[in-house]
């Protein structure tokens, strides 16, 4: 679970002023591991799960707000690209549809 969340979500870095604008939005890795946490407490579970990754050599990721933009519009533009070059399957031969009319 801690490794699926530290490999598929990023905290962004920013300055104390901008923590409300961003209303707890940008501690995205401890949101999804300790969602239950008042958001005013993030900041310290930050820390401390940065270094129990550090002490098990696992990548905590936290990137500033460039960084975190052009990495979401590079994925966006693989993912694009991918579902471009997808054969495309009418709904009634899809696998949702053939669950939606299972019986039993």
């Amino acid at each position: 679970f801690l490794r699926q969340q530290l490999h598929t979500s990023m905290d962004l870095d920013s300055c104390w002023y901008n923590n409300w604008f961003y209303g707890g939005l940008q501690w995205q890795v401890v949101h999804h591991i300790f969602p239950r946490v008042p958001r005013h407490n993030l900041p310290i579970v930050k820390q401390q799960l940065q270094t129990l990754c550090e002490k098990h050599g696992l990548v905590y990721k936290s990137v500033g707000w460039w960084a975190g933009n052009l990495e979401i519009v590079r994925v966006l533009y693989e993912t694009a690209m991918k579902a471009r070059k997808a054969t495309v399957v009418s709904f009634a031969d899809s696998m949702i549809w053939q669950a939606m009319q299972a019986e039993g």
